[in-house]
């Protein structure tokens, strides 16, 4: 509480500061146009190409680290996966949306490339390194199989159709399972794998669930 009240108590008292900078500008700038108009030109055009040169070095930074981030992490969800005999599927898109809306206290900022899916007596448990949801078998409505889009591209997904406890509209759990490694990251996994998973989540569906959708992948 403490910590808050402290972050509220420095971001105000940094408003009049950031204020006061800006006005400083504002009067410079227009001290300058109106002596030297050339001048002016002059400045905003080297201010616009600081401006491109720095949203192109910042997305070569997020590129690189967002490199980094998937070689680093793709070893490592295929070391767990192999001690916990799971699957690695890929873990952006709405993924962690999902699971927070399964277990609410799962930390909001949390991203991860990938994630460790494992069936088991309790539930589908899912993987996000330091984080770990188990998804009940009692919120699982259907299993099926779809073709999805990430990125550029479109992936063979199990997708995992959910509840809400105690009713409510429904959402999807969509699993993208990969491989380990390609160039620009891991592959897609294979058909065998996929249909590996579908039957091991659909066999670990208690009696009494619904029958899991089989059959052709919808488009």
């Amino acid at each position: 509480m403490s910590a808050g009240l402290r972050g509220l108590t420095d971001s105000v008292t940094a408003l009049p500061t950031l204020a006061f900078v800006l006005l400083l500008g504002f009067v410079a700038v227009y001290s300058i146009g109106t002596r030297s108009p050339e001048l002016l030109a002059q400045l905003l055009a080297w201010a616009g190409l600081v401006a491109v040169g720095v949203a192109v070095a910042t997305g070569i930074v997020l590129v690189v680290v967002r490199s980094i981030a998937r070689a680093v992490g793709g070893p490592l969800a295929h070391v767990e996966a192999e001690a916990s005999d799971g699957e690695v599927v890929l873990g952006r898109g709405d993924l962690v949306d999902v699971l927070r809306w399964v277990e609410p206290r799962l930390p909001r900022r949390i991203s991860r490339p990938y994630a460790v899916v494992v069936p088991g007596a309790r539930g589908l448990s899912v993987s996000l390194r330091s984080q770990v949801v188990i998804v009940p078998w009692s919120r699982v409505r259907a299993v099926r199989r779809r073709r999805v889009r990430r990125g550029l591209r479109r992936h063979d997904a199990v997708v995992v159709d959910l509840s809400r406890a105690g009713g409510g509209r429904a959402r999807s759990l969509t699993l993208v399972p990969v491989v380990q490694p390609g160039l620009l990251g891991q592959r897609p996994a294979s058909e065998q794998t996929l249909v590996l998973l579908h039957r091991r989540i659909a066999a670990a569906l208690p009696p009494g669930e619904p029958a899991p959708a089989w059959g052709t992948p919808d488009e």
